[in-house]
């Protein structure tokens, strides 16, 4: 069974939100805008198990082990037996952000273009606010799970344009053809995501989520083909299995995953037909280019695809729209 209950001394989160930027137009057309963004968070909510099962050492008078997979309940902290879990909300949590942005705009009568170039870093301690989510490995050293935040992303590049294209009018009839379209695309360049190496089982004896230990270097040489990487993204003998009763020393989200390109196209077309009767048509391609960008490899020590890039993106996604207007 489960309760749950706010921490007596809990305080309101705060958050301090830091910012400096400088815009300037350059060679009359484009204009720039260079910033550093930042933000401290301090006292997040936080739920914590402060009812977690400890560790004993040893053996009993008849040599069977005190600490059991079996025996959690009679092992916890505060509340043997009577409660699997209690979960505090408190004001622990904690988390930083700081980054570099830069953004440029390029516009003329037909064509706008948007550059957005972000280099950035998030840290913080794994905060949930779910009190039916406590995912830190030991409830009793939260700090233990300071990392990169879940949505850090080193860097992201993305470039946007619409293109109208003339009208034609002196083409007579073709006009209607191959005059007044808009043309729009979407291009976004973006590091991976990063990742935890768990163990798969509960080495610790805790009842809680152990990650394992770092046993070598998780890094492998580069220019490897895209089937190595497919099939073994990182040194997956750089990890083992954490010892019994102890907690893995592989820090959380210590791992970055592939990084991921795509194009969005769209074509529209607004067709006249009468003074309150108009058409348009619309297409639009989804990853134009039909780019494979992997999501993050099976990252569990004991699962036997450990390593291996097993899932992707959506491919391309082509799709066309009429509307009438009147």
């Amino acid at each position: 069974s489960e309760v749950f209950g706010w921490d007596s001394n809990f305080v309101m989160p705060r958050v301090q939100a830091l910012s400096l930027g400088l815009q300037r137009d350059l060679f009359h057309r484009v204009a720039l805008d260079v910033s550093y963004v930042g933000k401290l968070s301090r006292h997040l909510e936080d739920t914590v198990n402060i009812n977690q099962a400890r560790y004993i050492p040893g053996v009993d008078a008849a040599g069977q082990p005190l600490s059991t997979l079996a025996n959690f309940d009679a092992r916890r902290i505060t509340v043997p037996i009577t409660y699997q879990k209690i979960n505090m909300i408190q004001s622990g949590g904690n988390a930083s952000y700081h980054s570099f942005q830069m953004t440029t705009k390029y516009r003329t009568d037909h064509l706008t273009l948007l550059g957005a170039y972000t280099w950035s870093k998030g840290i913080d301690t794994g905060q949930s606010t779910s009190v039916q989510s406590v995912g830190h490995q030991n409830n009793l050293n939260l700090n233990g799970d300071r990392g990169l935040s879940d949505f850090h992303r080193a860097h992201v590049v993305r470039l946007s344009w619409v293109y109208n294209m003339p009208n034609f009018a002196s083409m007579g009839a073709i006009h209607h053809l191959v005059g007044g379209w808009e043309v729009s695309g979407l291009t976004s360049l973006i590091s991976g995501a990063p990742f935890s190496i768990p163990t798969g089982r509960d080495n610790a004896l805790t009842a809680t989520t152990n990650r394992a230990d770092v046993v070598g270097d998780p890094s492998l040489p580069g220019g490897r083909s895209r089937g190595d990487q497919v099939a073994k993204y990182f040194n997956i003998a750089a990890f083992a299995p954490n010892g019994v009763g102890m907690f893995g020393n592989a820090g959380r989200n210590l791992m970055i995953g592939p990084r991921s390109s795509n194009t969005d196209l769209a074509f529209i077309k607004n067709f006249k037909l009468a003074e309150r009767l108009g058409v348009q048509f619309r297409g639009e391609l989804f990853n134009a280019f039909n780019q494979v960008n992997f999501g993050n490899p099976v990252n569990t020590v004991t699962a036997p695809t450990f390593g291996r890039l097993t899932s992707a993106a959506s491919p391309r996604v082509v799709q066309f729209g009429l509307k009438v207007n009147y």
